[in-house]
């Protein structure tokens, strides 16, 4: 088992609801990156939100991927961190679910990120000027959470070192 998830079991999970999660890799390590499918929502679901989360890892053994949280509903994208880099924050549309994001990558120094020497991933589906930013405290991000209901996210966060 490469993370610890750590759902809610509710009814709702068991009725295809969704969860909450907790994602955190077993023998340490930091966020590099997010692995993200497509969900469709509303009346004909014509709209797209994210579908599903999985995030990498860097670990001491090497590069690994957390659970997949929420169904793939369309294609999966790759948001993954250049060597030496890492997950210092992420810019959200997020008003009832995560319409769209952009993830920011700073670069590692000991435990610490330079956010002097940072760069952004593409936005990723809708994400309108002055989105709001998760992070960004120059701490390494160790986890994610969230929070998925029927077949789209509706909240993220960030797992940040002391």
């Amino acid at each position: 088992v490469p993370s610890r998830c750590e759902a809610d079991p509710s009814d709702a999970q068991h009725r295809g609801f969704g969860y909450q999660f907790s994602d955190l890799p077993i023998n340490g390590g930091y966020l590099v990156g997010v692995r993200v499918s497509t969900g469709k929502f509303g009346a004909g679901l014509k709209y797209e939100a994210v579908g599903s989360l999985q995030p990498v890892y860097k670990t001491p053994d090497g590069e690994l991927q957390g659970e997949m949280h929420g169904p793939i509903g369309g294609y999966v994208t790759d948001f993954i961190a250049k060597d030496g880099y890492a997950v210092s924050g992420l810019v959200l549309n997020a008003p009832n679910r995560l319409h769209g994001f952009q993830v920011i990558f700073s670069r590692v120094v000991g435990d610490r990120l330079d956010l002097e020497d940072s760069y952004r991933s593409e936005p990723y589906l809708a994400l309108p000027q002055g989105s709001p930013t998760i992070g960004q405290t120059g701490q390494l991000a160790v986890g994610l959470r969230g929070w998925w209901a029927r077949d789209e996210v509706r909240g993220i966060g960030l797992y940040m070192l002391p």
